[in-house]
This record gives C-alpha cells, structure tokens and sequence, in this order.
C-alpha cells in the first residue's frame, strides 16, 4: 500500500473566483424528423456503418495496444460491434498511475488562470466542431448530452 501525500495552495483562486463568467449554454437540438441535425446524424451514422474503430488505451498521452481486446458495441442494437478496445492490464495500470502521479506534479504549480484557460478551450470544443460527432440515437433525450458549461 502505498500513501501520497497532496499539498495545494492557491491563495489566487479566490481572486480569480469573481472573474470567471458564466457563458450561455447552447441551443437544445430536438432532431426531430426532416430536421438538418438528424439529417446529419444519419449520414454520419450511414458513414460509419461497416467500419470497425479500434480504441487504444491512453497512457500519458501515448496511444497504448495491450493486445487484449473487448467489443463495444451499439447500444440499441447489441448484435452491431462499433469498435474493438484495447483493454489495461495490471502493467498498463501501472503505467496510469506513473502517468497521472508525473501530470499532477505539473498540474499543482499550474496558476489557476492557466488551468481555466485549459477548461475554456475543452468547452469550446465540446460546444462546437467536437459536439456534432457525439454519437446520439436520434429519440434519446436531448438534454443527456448536451455540454453543461455552468
């Protein structure tokens, strides 16, 4: 067993806490029959029909194959395999923990400013280019995935 001692100390985030805005949430799409954004669902979807995506494990950045593969597949429709996934081993859990032990080390001296820089710009492509490729079944609520900026 191993213990890992955490210090944080900002004595900026309270300063910073007045300046952080709260933008506007998106419009809800309702994808409704005929409308442009299932319209664009479906030819996404029809784009992908056949093809089966192989998902590495992300380690520090790197793209990690273990070999060791898993089947994701559609969920209303479970005889369709979507994509193979790379599955983690107890060595690619040890890699993890070295990898997120190393990014908190960087992370704690990162002044808050710079950390809601790298949030902003998370949100901005969920909201925007990243957002459309969300893979949706079209009578799902629209709200489950709408990104929640607030």
């Amino acid at each position: 067993m191993r213990i890992i001692s955490i210090y944080y100390v900002e004595p900026e985030m309270f300063e910073l806490q007045s300046e952080i805005s709260c933008p506007p949430n998106e419009p809800v799409l309702e994808y409704r029959h005929g409308s442009p954004e299932r319209k664009r669902l479906q030819e996404t979807r029809a784009g992908l029909d056949g093809q089966e995506m192989e998902i590495p494990l992300i380690i520090g950045g790197r793209e990690i194959r273990s070999g060791r593969l898993g089947k994701v597949r559609c969920l209303h429709d479970h005889r369709r395999v979507l994509a193979n996934c790379h599955q983690a081993g107890a060595k690619e859990v040890m890699q993890a923990e070295r990898a997120a032990a190393e990014a908190w080390r960087h992370w704690a001296y990162t002044p808050v400013s710079s950390r809601l820089a790298v949030f902003r710009k998370a949100a901005q492509l969920l909201a925007g280019k990243w957002h459309k490729r969300q893979g949706r079944i079209g009578f799902q609520p629209v709200e489950m995935d709408q990104p929640k900026i607030c």
